[in-house]
Protein backbone atom coordinates (compact mmCIF):
# COMPACT_ATOMS: atom_id res chain seq x y z
CA UNK A 1 0.00 0.00 0.00
CA UNK A 2 1.80 2.83 -1.17
CA UNK A 3 2.86 5.72 1.24
CA UNK A 4 1.42 3.66 4.00
CA UNK A 5 4.21 2.66 6.59
CA UNK A 6 3.43 -0.33 9.46
CA UNK A 7 7.00 -0.93 11.03
CA UNK A 8 8.01 -0.92 14.12
CA UNK A 9 10.62 1.80 15.08
CA UNK A 10 14.17 0.30 16.17
CA UNK A 11 14.60 1.64 19.48
CA UNK A 12 13.19 1.24 23.60
CA UNK A 13 9.74 0.48 24.09
CA UNK A 14 9.30 1.82 19.97
CA UNK A 15 10.64 -1.58 18.87
CA UNK A 16 7.89 -3.41 20.24
CA UNK A 17 4.82 -1.74 18.95
CA UNK A 18 3.55 -1.07 15.23
CA UNK A 19 2.29 2.44 14.75
CA UNK A 20 1.40 3.46 10.85
CA UNK A 21 1.84 6.82 9.08
CA UNK A 22 0.71 7.42 6.32
CA UNK A 23 2.47 10.03 3.71
CA UNK A 24 4.73 10.85 6.20
CA UNK A 25 2.65 12.12 8.82
CA UNK A 26 3.29 10.71 12.42
CA UNK A 27 1.01 7.99 13.78
CA UNK A 28 -1.72 10.16 15.40
CA UNK A 29 -2.40 11.93 12.22
CA UNK A 30 -3.61 8.96 11.23
CA UNK A 31 -6.96 7.78 11.78
CA UNK A 32 -7.63 4.18 12.30
CA UNK A 33 -11.02 2.47 12.44
CA UNK A 34 -11.75 -0.93 13.82
CA UNK A 35 -15.38 -2.24 12.81
CA UNK A 36 -16.06 1.82 11.87
CA UNK A 37 -15.05 2.58 15.10
CA UNK A 38 -12.20 4.81 16.49
CA UNK A 39 -9.21 2.82 17.30
CA UNK A 40 -7.59 3.14 20.84
CA UNK A 41 -3.86 4.82 20.87
CA UNK A 42 -1.06 2.55 22.55
CA UNK A 43 0.03 3.61 25.87
CA UNK A 44 4.12 4.28 24.66
CA UNK A 45 5.26 7.61 23.58
CA UNK A 46 7.47 7.04 20.46
CA UNK A 47 10.87 7.74 21.54
CA UNK A 48 13.10 6.20 18.52
CA UNK A 49 11.34 6.80 15.43
CA UNK A 50 11.23 8.71 12.77
CA UNK A 51 11.32 12.76 13.08
CA UNK A 52 7.72 13.28 12.47
CA UNK A 53 6.61 10.47 14.85
CA UNK A 54 8.71 11.71 18.04
CA UNK A 55 6.66 12.58 21.24
CA UNK A 56 3.47 10.70 19.56
CA UNK A 57 1.46 7.95 20.51
CA UNK A 58 -0.32 6.41 17.55
CA UNK A 59 -2.17 3.16 17.50
CA UNK A 60 -0.65 -0.31 17.40
CA UNK A 61 -2.05 -2.24 15.02
CA UNK A 62 0.39 -5.06 15.98
CA UNK A 63 -2.07 -6.00 18.75
CA UNK A 64 -4.63 -6.84 15.79
CA UNK A 65 -4.17 -10.56 14.93
CA UNK A 66 -4.68 -10.77 10.98
CA UNK A 67 -6.57 -13.54 10.79
CA UNK A 68 -9.37 -11.69 12.23
CA UNK A 69 -9.63 -9.32 9.48
CA UNK A 70 -12.20 -9.47 6.36
CA UNK A 71 -10.56 -6.67 4.50
CA UNK A 72 -8.37 -3.49 5.19
CA UNK A 73 -9.00 -0.36 3.48
CA UNK A 74 -6.22 2.87 3.57
CA UNK A 75 -7.14 5.64 2.31
CA UNK A 76 -5.36 7.41 0.28
CA UNK A 77 -3.50 5.32 -2.49
CA UNK A 78 0.43 6.25 -2.99
CA UNK A 79 3.32 5.02 -4.48
CA UNK A 80 5.14 1.57 -3.19
CA UNK A 81 5.62 -1.26 -1.25
CA UNK A 82 8.75 -3.16 0.57
CA UNK A 83 9.16 -6.60 1.37
CA UNK A 84 11.87 -7.96 3.88
CA UNK A 85 14.08 -10.91 2.72
CA UNK A 86 14.93 -13.85 4.87
CA UNK A 87 18.32 -15.44 5.39
CA UNK A 88 19.72 -18.87 6.17
CA UNK A 89 19.55 -19.74 9.42
CA UNK A 90 16.19 -17.24 10.64
CA UNK A 91 13.15 -18.50 11.50
CA UNK A 92 9.59 -16.58 12.14
CA UNK A 93 6.45 -18.28 12.45
CA UNK A 94 2.68 -17.25 13.73
CA UNK A 95 -0.20 -19.71 13.69
CA UNK A 96 -3.99 -18.65 14.01
CA UNK A 97 -7.71 -19.83 13.87
CA UNK A 98 -10.58 -18.07 13.20
CA UNK A 99 -14.06 -19.07 13.85
CA UNK A 100 -17.72 -18.32 13.34
CA UNK A 101 -20.92 -18.96 15.89
CA UNK A 102 -24.61 -18.49 15.24
CA UNK A 103 -26.52 -16.83 18.61
CA UNK A 104 -29.63 -18.35 18.12
CA UNK A 105 -31.21 -17.40 14.72
CA UNK A 106 -31.02 -13.55 15.12
CA UNK A 107 -26.74 -13.02 16.04
CA UNK A 108 -23.65 -14.14 15.56
CA UNK A 109 -19.90 -14.32 17.23
CA UNK A 110 -16.90 -14.79 15.53
CA UNK A 111 -13.57 -15.26 17.69
CA UNK A 112 -9.97 -14.76 16.25
CA UNK A 113 -6.91 -16.42 17.75
CA UNK A 114 -3.00 -15.28 16.57
CA UNK A 115 0.24 -15.87 18.26
CA UNK A 116 3.96 -15.62 16.31
CA UNK A 117 7.20 -15.78 17.49
CA UNK A 118 10.46 -13.82 15.18
CA UNK A 119 14.00 -14.47 16.24
CA UNK A 120 15.80 -11.60 16.56
CA UNK A 121 18.21 -10.94 13.26
CA UNK A 122 22.02 -10.04 13.44
CA UNK A 123 23.26 -8.85 9.92
CA UNK A 124 25.36 -6.46 10.90
CA UNK A 125 29.78 -6.79 10.89
CA UNK A 126 31.96 -5.94 13.74
CA UNK A 127 32.79 -2.58 15.23
CA UNK A 128 36.37 -1.57 14.40
CA UNK A 129 36.85 -0.53 17.83
CA UNK A 130 35.34 -4.40 19.20
CA UNK A 131 37.81 -5.80 16.56
CA UNK A 132 40.82 -4.32 17.89
CA UNK A 133 39.71 -5.33 21.44
CA UNK A 134 39.65 -8.95 20.10
CA UNK A 135 43.02 -8.44 18.20
CA UNK A 136 44.57 -6.99 21.78
CA UNK A 137 43.45 -10.79 23.34
CA UNK A 138 40.89 -9.26 25.62
CA UNK A 139 38.28 -11.80 26.42
CA UNK A 140 34.62 -11.49 26.45
CA UNK A 141 34.00 -9.17 23.83
CA UNK A 142 30.34 -9.38 22.90
CA UNK A 143 29.46 -12.04 25.21
CA UNK A 144 26.60 -10.40 26.78
CA UNK A 145 24.73 -10.61 23.79
CA UNK A 146 21.01 -12.46 24.25
CA UNK A 147 21.27 -13.24 21.06
CA UNK A 148 23.84 -15.77 20.70
CA UNK A 149 25.66 -13.70 17.42
CA UNK A 150 29.33 -13.36 19.50
CA UNK A 151 31.56 -12.19 19.39
CA UNK A 152 29.13 -9.10 17.91
CA UNK A 153 28.89 -6.27 19.99
CA UNK A 154 25.89 -5.18 18.20
CA UNK A 155 22.85 -6.63 16.78
CA UNK A 156 22.29 -4.70 13.49
CA UNK A 157 18.69 -5.99 12.40
CA UNK A 158 14.87 -6.98 13.56
CA UNK A 159 14.56 -7.11 17.59
CA UNK A 160 13.66 -10.47 18.63
CA UNK A 161 9.20 -10.31 19.15
CA UNK A 162 6.77 -12.49 20.19
CA UNK A 163 3.08 -12.44 20.92
CA UNK A 164 -0.73 -13.39 21.22
CA UNK A 165 -3.37 -11.91 20.12
CA UNK A 166 -7.40 -12.62 20.29
CA UNK A 167 -10.20 -10.80 18.98
CA UNK A 168 -14.22 -11.16 18.96
CA UNK A 169 -16.55 -10.03 16.94
CA UNK A 170 -20.39 -10.49 17.80
CA UNK A 171 -23.91 -8.66 16.99
CA UNK A 172 -27.45 -9.74 18.10
CA UNK A 173 -30.76 -8.14 15.85
CA UNK A 174 -33.27 -6.85 17.80
CA UNK A 175 -36.43 -6.49 16.37
CA UNK A 176 -36.94 -3.61 14.31
CA UNK A 177 -34.92 -1.91 16.96
CA UNK A 178 -31.88 -2.32 15.63
CA UNK A 179 -28.77 -4.23 16.44
CA UNK A 180 -26.58 -4.89 19.62
CA UNK A 181 -23.01 -5.22 19.20
CA UNK A 182 -19.87 -5.96 21.02
CA UNK A 183 -16.32 -6.47 19.87
CA UNK A 184 -12.89 -6.46 21.63
CA UNK A 185 -9.53 -7.96 21.51
CA UNK A 186 -6.65 -9.14 23.71
CA UNK A 187 -3.03 -8.79 23.05
CA UNK A 188 0.52 -9.65 24.95
CA UNK A 189 3.13 -8.50 23.46
CA UNK A 190 7.21 -9.66 24.70
CA UNK A 191 10.78 -8.52 23.12
CA UNK A 192 14.29 -8.08 23.02
CA UNK A 193 15.99 -5.04 21.96
CA UNK A 194 19.71 -4.43 21.89
CA UNK A 195 21.65 -1.32 22.16
CA UNK A 196 24.65 0.20 20.93
CA UNK A 197 27.89 -0.92 22.07
CA UNK A 198 29.90 0.64 24.64
CA UNK A 199 33.91 -0.20 24.43
CA UNK A 200 35.69 0.76 27.71
CA UNK A 201 36.71 4.03 26.52
CA UNK A 202 32.96 5.17 27.02
CA UNK A 203 32.39 7.65 29.93
CA UNK A 204 30.05 5.65 31.87
CA UNK A 205 32.84 2.91 32.68
CA UNK A 206 35.35 5.59 33.26
CA UNK A 207 35.23 4.58 36.99
CA UNK A 208 35.14 1.38 35.97
CA UNK A 209 37.30 -1.49 35.92
CA UNK A 210 35.70 -4.62 35.88
CA UNK A 211 34.34 -4.43 32.37
CA UNK A 212 37.50 -4.89 29.89
CA UNK A 213 35.87 -5.44 26.82
CA UNK A 214 33.21 -3.16 27.57
CA UNK A 215 29.31 -3.62 27.16
CA UNK A 216 25.77 -3.69 24.90
CA UNK A 217 22.88 -3.06 26.93
CA UNK A 218 19.50 -4.91 26.19
CA UNK A 219 16.20 -4.19 26.66
CA UNK A 220 13.70 -6.46 27.69
CA UNK A 221 9.53 -5.57 27.09
CA UNK A 222 6.38 -6.86 27.58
Amino acid sequence: MPSFTATPATGDGSAFIRPTSLRGMAPDQTLVLDNGKRRHRSSLVQFFAPAAGNGVHGVDIGIIPSISLKSVEVLRDGAAAQDGVFFEGEQSWIVGANAGFALVTEGFLNISFETNDNEALSRGIQRPDAQQLINDGVQGVGSDSPFGDEPFVQSWGRPETSGTRMAFNSGYAVGDLGELYMHGGYADTNGCYRFLYRNPGHNTLTNVTTLPAGYTPFLDGA
